[in-house]
């Protein structure tokens, strides 16, 4: 599976449920590396986004409430375990965890991949993604030149999990 994510340098993720910052290149490489592809979200982060489910994507969401919908394009699910069945059945290169901070926090032990948009400045959020620079688990293995938009500078990452040895005993 594959986490990706727009981080600031603290590592926010949103703020009062929305992004922390509209960047076109970062929408660009969200679309490109999960276009075709099954993203699988939180019910806010569902919700957040202005056409509902993502197009020529399958969306599954993941949610509580026994009663929500979603619309035709969306599978809800309302339990991990509901998701990873159906997640089975998918090549694990196919599969995109999008957020929110409890959808990732869930699934981001069973992922092998992250692609995290760097946002070099900070600003208040009251979302956060683990620290991946300070993890043992991860360990980065590209990073993009820094861009600007405007006067927000960012770069891509890529992180890979690194699988950790079993003890002897």
């Amino acid at each position: 599976m594959n986490l990706i994510a727009a981080a600031d340098s603290s590592w926010g993720i949103g703020l009062d449920g929305n992004l922390l910052y509209n960047i076109p290149a970062d929408k660009s490489f969200f679309r490109s590396k999960t276009i075709g592809k099954t993203v699988v979200m939180g019910r806010r982060t569902y919700e957040s986004l202005p056409s509902g489910s993502l197009p020529e994507r399958r969306n599954i969401v993941l949610t509580r409430n026994p009663e929500y919908k979603g619309d035709e394009n969306a599978c809800i699910c309302h339990s991990t375990k509901e998701i990873l069945t159906i997640l089975s059945r998918i090549p694990d290169d196919d599969i995109f965890i999008i957020g929110g901070e409890q959808v990732y926090s869930i699934f981001q032990s069973q992922c092998t991949h992250a692609f995290i948009t760097k946002i070099l400045t900070s600003s208040p959020a009251d979302r956060h993604l683990i620290n991946f620079d300070l993890s043992r688990d991860w360990t980065c293995i590209s990073v993009s030149e820094v861009m600007h938009y405007g006067d927000i500078p960012f770069c891509f990452a890529e992180y890979y999990r690194i699988k950790k040895q079993q003890e002897n005993h």
